[in-house]
């Protein structure tokens, strides 16, 4: 059954069509909220959410094409109010399953990486972490957030230059301090 098919089903009520449009991508939404919200039952959670509110608004959607960029929109506003209420909870499970994946050195360099992605503008995070940690072109990413292709790179580009000013401005305080305690 096609997309538009299902969709007019879905907006006459029927339930199974909107799991089915889900399911086609399932994976990928799951990509995108775990990008977001770094737990696996979160981003499960968000999911569901997210499958829930598509029922209630699919009767809003007027192009049955651009389903799954409405889609992930829901899902990313979502994962944004998940860690506005959480504040970024860190779970001990999850990082104790990190921690059995990688070495030492690399736990090190991803958390470093992390608190200075965290520094930066949520917007550019965003786009880098689709651009680096999804492995998704422009035009994708474009897509997913719903902003033209200049944009992201706009982002991107920012967003690299920011991350940089950070990890070069912490390394000169560490080496003024380091000098001081000398």
């Amino acid at each position: 059954m096609s997309i538009e098919l299902r969709i007019k089903s879905a907006q006459e009520g029927d339930l199974d069509s909107i799991v089915s449009l889900i399911s086609d991508r399932k994976i990928d939404y799951y990509k995108l909220a775990l990008s977001y919200l770094k737990n696996s039952e979160d981003a499960l959670d968000a999911i569901e959410d997210m499958t829930v509110k598509i029922f209630y608004d699919i009767t809003k959607l007027k192009k049955p094409k651009s389903f799954y960029s409405w889609s992930n929109k829901i899902l990313v506003n979502i994962c944004l109010n998940y860690i506005k209420v959480n504040k970024r909870f860190i779970y001990i499970e999850d990082l104790n399953d990190f921690e059995e994946q990688k070495n030492t050195i690399n736990i090190d360099l991803s958390m470093d990486l992390e608190k200075y992605l965290c520094k930066i503008n949520h917007k550019q995070r965003e786009a880098i972490e689709l651009k680096y940690y999804e492995d998704l072109d422009y035009k994708t990413i474009s897509t997913k957030i719903n902003v033209p292709v200049g944009t992201v790179k706009s982002r991107i580009f920012n967003g690299l230059k920011n991350l940089k000013k950070n990890i070069e401005g912490e390394f000169l305080w560490e080496m003024q301090i380091s000098l001081q305690k000398n």
